[in-house]
């Protein structure tokens, strides 16, 4: 299964192997985790309905166009807990609000929009476009629960989103670039061990020259403990990494299926990850409405 992290050198790494560690030797519980993914994916109005790939005519829409990436690594954090809680049956609970093309006219600068003849309403009010078209932007709020007692162990946040800031100057989509809609990726996730610890990682693109395919990825990853408590963690610690590519972690799968050494990727580890994408999926169609997943 080709997802973004599961060899990932940040999120795989750097951060879900920090966390199992510490997680591990001091039995300690995640109780905190937000994640944001900002796409930066510009589509014009029109181009919702004209679009044959990533096609949110057929009812694509941000959970599967990039989103489930970041649910399976929301999933591979959140599961640490039944590594520390192994006889506990889990629970997760979410409730979902969302946005669509419809609604895109009045979230857009129509001063910047109408360059692009793009301004305006472009289906009436009472239209079924509504729902009829995928999803542009998806946020959640979310717990993690013993089942048996109702009692809270994890609570957090989950924000996918694709209206965020794109380098889209042009009006027709280019046959000559792959970014096509000026996408800009910007990741922003923190994982806290209640009252011990927190890990925050910044992961963003920044563009490299005048084409909108020249793309590198940087990381600033800033952890926090109780020092005074565990000598062994500092107050503050901050490291930075340039020249990333996320296609690496995708490349190293490829490489260990092909060796029939591919352990962390197998077709039952993507069940829980799909069961969540379902849930968060469900719930944006029935906004707040709660969702439960078994965990």
């Amino acid at each position: 299964m080709m997802t973004l992290s599961r060899y990932h050198q940040i999120y795989n790494e750097k951060v879900v192997a920090s966390l199992r560690e510490r997680m591990e030797r001091w039995e300690a519980p995640l109780t905190s985790f937000h994640l944001r993914a900002a796409g930066g994916v510009w589509n014009l109005q029109r181009e919702f309905e004209s679009r044959d790939d990533h096609p949110y005519k057929y009812g694509y829409g941000m959970m599967m166009h990039g989103a489930y990436h970041y649910v399976d690594l929301a999933t591979q954090i959140l599961s640490l807990n039944a590594e520390v809680f192994p006889e506990r049956q889990l629970k997760l609970e979410v409730s979902s609000f969302g946005a669509f093309p419809i609604d895109q006219y009045q979230r857009i600068s129509q001063l910047i929009a109408s360059g692009f003849q793009d301004g305006g309403a472009w289906w009436s009010a009472d239209s079924d476009a509504g729902f009829r078209f995928g999803e542009t932007d998806v946020t959640s709020a979310f717990r993690l629960v013993d089942a048996a007692t109702g009692r809270t162990i994890s609570l957090g946040t989950l924000s996918f989103e694709q209206t965020t800031p794109s380098i889209r100057s042009w009006g027709d989509l280019p046959d000559s670039l792959y970014n096509v809609n000026g996408r800009t990726s910007s990741v922003d996730l923190e994982a806290q061990l209640s009252t011990l610890f927190s890990t925050h990682v910044h992961c963003y693109d920044i563009p490299r020259g005048a084409s909108a395919d020249g793309i590198d990825a940087f990381a600033r990853v800033t952890t926090r403990a109780n020092a005074a408590l565990l000598p062994e963690e500092q107050y503050v610690s901050e490291e930075s990494f340039d020249g990333l590519f996320h296609s690496d972690s995708n490349r190293q799968l490829m490489e260990h299926w092909l060796r029939g050494s591919e352990q962390r990727s197998s077709l039952a580890s993507h069940l829980r990850p799909m069961q969540v994408t379902e849930a968060l999926a469900s719930s944006v169609l029935t906004p707040g409405h709660l969702v439960a997943v078994p965990f």
